[in-house]
């Protein structure tokens, strides 16, 4: 298993071996000359760029990003590439690149050490809904026989294009739908902890917190895309297997 170890707040960790020992020294992406591909720290803005459109089934990266370094790259192949809406799929069993502690398990405070490790999508397959300058994006989600289990809203930064396909800065918050509508709010105290201590921006704390009372609005009227049936019914093509994760998933651009 392949394992790459960050330092608090996503800073990469040099490694240097010496006779009898080996020591972890956290350096700083940006003050080592590692190219780094975001950061989390500016204030966000929003111009929509298209450089092209890409074509359905064409394999497209996926990344979550925090500080700079490669968080999550989730290998997925694009359904629909317009204007107003990219709609993406991943399938089960998709191999990818996630972060977890040094012991293996999923992070839940942002300042503590974390590797990057080769995992394998243990849920069904989803659907993911990206409008542009939204601070979410919707995953339609169905279990491992295909059946529609509910909405999972996603709180992230808005979604930027690359050359390997859509980065974005996870913001911790997230929303579950169920698929009779019924809601709850996940992981509130981890948001609130990060928002509080200045891992996360106040202004940045604000979007998420606006943009959570607009979805929870948008879930209690019943209004798209939580009204929109043909996402639940939505069949993949026979000949779509689930892409590979390409070997720089982590460059830069």
């Amino acid at each position: 298993m392949r394992a790459i170890r960050y330092g608090a707040g996503g800073r990469r960790a040099r490694w240097l071996a010496s006779p009898g020992k080996a020591i972890w020294h956290i350096a700083s992406l940006r003050g080592h000359g590692a190219k780094q591909v975001s950061g989390s720290r500016r204030t966000v803005g929003c111009t929509p760029r298209r450089s092209s459109v890409l074509s359905p089934g064409e394999p497209v990266l996926s990344r979550k990003l925090w500080h700079g370094a490669v968080m999550t790259a989730m290998p997925m192949r694009m359904i629909a590439d317009a204007t107003a809406r990219t709609v993406l799929y991943q399938a089960p069993d998709t191999a990818f690149s996630g972060a977890r502690t040094p012991a293996g398990t999923k992070i839940r405070d942002l300042s503590a050490d974390w590797v990057s490790m080769d995992l394998v999508w243990a849920g069904g397959s989803l659907i993911r809904l990206i409008e542009p300058c939204a601070w979410q994006c919707i995953d339609v989600e169905f279990d491992a026989t295909g059946n529609f289990t509910g909405w999972y809203v996603n709180f992230q930064e808005p979604v930027r294009r690359t050359a390997l396909g859509f980065d974005t800065v996870d913001l911790v918050l997230d929303l579950v739908v169920a698929a009779d509508s019924t809601w709850s709010l996940k992981d509130e105290e981890d948001f609130e902890r990060a928002a509080s201590i200045g891992q996360l921006q106040q202004r940045t704390a604000e979007q998420v917190r606006a943009a959570a009372e607009r979805m929870i609005s948008v879930v209690e009227d019943g209004g798209p895309p939580f009204s929109e049936k043909h996402w639940q019914s939505w069949r993949l093509p026979p000949h779509w297997t689930a892409p590979a994760l390409p070997a720089n998933w982590a460059a830069c651009r």
